[in-house]
């Protein structure tokens, strides 16, 4: 997959979906995920938090086996996190609520937004939830070909930006019942 959107409304499917892809990427690439849970996710509230960074490194680099670990972080942490991710390499990485460290003026130099033009160099997936794929989701970010799965969603602004973008039918997405969604591949498709 390498970098992979959730797009859609809440409650429709985008999380669930995310997670399980996440850990299939995991198991398949023996790599760890790094969760990190901007929306505050009761799904996740099981799961051990590292309270900054130094904690998720010391967790990543001292147990092998693959699991979540979720990253509820304050905006100093969470401007902190890419330049690790990057120079850890071989991760899974799921952004639960992109607009979190995202939005549409986010620029190539941001860190986060490298991650996306660094993820096949430093062997990173990167995952990604958001309501609103023109208000999270910057054309630089676009550019660089995610593999979109769009959810259920009756916002005017991102109904459009999907029909113009990709060509998707507006009524078909807001009729999209929770759980359903449609699979965009605009990138190089693997084996072909």
């Amino acid at each position: 997959m390498s970098v992979g959107w959730y797009i859609g409304c809440p409650g429709a499917g985008k999380t669930t979906l995310a997670k399980a892809h996440a850990s299939t990427l995991a198991q398949r690439g023996r790599k760890r995920v790094v969760l990190v849970d901007a929306e505050g996710d009761e799904r996740f509230s099981s799961l051990p938090p590292a309270a900054d960074v130094s904690e998720l490194v010391n967790v990543l680099t001292t147990h092998a086996a693959a699991r979540f670990d979720v990253l509820n972080a304050a905006d100093q942490e969470l401007r902190a996190l890419p330049q690790w991710i990057e120079r850890c390499g071989s991760l899974v990485v799921l952004v639960d609520g992109a607009h979190a460290v995202l939005d549409s003026r986010s620029a190539a130099g941001d860190a986060w937004v490298r991650l996306q033009r660094v993820h096949r160099h430093a062997n990173l997936d990167l995952l990604w939830t958001t309501h609103h794929l023109g208000g999270d989701v910057p054309q630089v970010v676009q550019a660089c070909a995610p593999e979109l799965y769009v959810f259920r969603t009756t916002s005017p602004a991102a109904l459009a930006t999907l029909e113009r973008e990709y060509g998707l039918n507006p009524s078909e997405i807001r009729g999209l019942e929770r759980g359903k969604f449609l699979r965009v591949r605009s990138g190089f498709v693997h084996g072909a």
